[in-house]
């Protein structure tokens, strides 16, 4: 998704770089994959990968639910298995539901993209406050007890420079963090 500008009810042009809205465009090409598998030094022909992985288990339902997923897990099989979890956050948007905006698509049979009827926005301060960082503060300590690391993807126009953007001074040893 990317802000556009609008004159007479029409989308004109683009007014700024895109962003991930939707999590599904992280896997587009296997690229986190890759590069996660290049980062910790996994070969493409030993990596494997499972997606939604049951982290922990509801006490309320007797172990049988799980209470929380790991997005994706690589691994590869070296005389140990060895694996690193990732998850990944889009930005969610503030504003009033887009079902209107659905609406008008239907009836209309203009073929200019029509300027969106409500104002919506990115909400950074959502999406990483409220919806990332509990879930690296909880796996990720958990993640060190299994001898293994937690991975993080965000959408990098935006999102990244909000939380703080990258160091100063990066750190490219993976045992030097809790989170890659």
């Amino acid at each position: 998704m990317r802000p556009y500008e609008g004159s007479s009810g029409y989308t004109t042009k683009p007014d700024g770089p895109p962003v991930i809205m939707c999590p599904n465009r992280f896997e587009q090409e296997s690229l986190l994959v890759h590069w996660l598998a290049e980062t910790v030094g996994f070969a493409p022909s030993e990596t494997m990968l499972a997606r939604e992985v049951p982290f922990m288990r509801s006490v309320v339902t007797r172990g049988r639910r799980a209470a929380g997923m790991i997005d994706l897990v690589i691994a590869a099989d070296r005389h140990e298995l060895q694996w690193l979890g990732l998850e990944m956050q889009a930005v969610y948007f503030s504003g009033p539901s887009m079902k209107v905006e659905f609406e008008a698509l239907l009836h209309r049979d203009h073929t200019q993209p029509q300027y969106p009827l409500g104002k919506r926005r990115p909400d950074w301060r959502s999406s990483s406050a409220k919806r990332l960082m509990p879930q690296p503060q909880v796996k990720a300590l958990t993640m060190i007890r299994w001898h293994s690391k937690i991975a993080v993807a965000v959408d990098t126009t935006f999102f990244f420079d909000s939380m703080g953007g990258p160091s100063e001074d990066p750190e490219d040893d993976l045992n030097a963090g809790d989170v890659v």
